[in-house]
């Protein structure tokens, strides 16, 4: 049952992080930087 609760609170925990502006941003400028790598390639 440890492992249940455990587990709800790891996907809680994934989903606050998702929503966190600064890794929104990030991860537009990963995409940005794979973008500007398949122009390059």
């Amino acid at each position: 049952m440890s492992e249940i609760s455990f587990s709800t609170y790891e996907d809680q925990d994934s989903i606050s992080f998702i929503l966190t502006p600064p890794l929104t941003s990030l991860d537009t400028v990963y995409i940005n930087l794979s973008n500007l790598t398949d122009l390059s390639g």
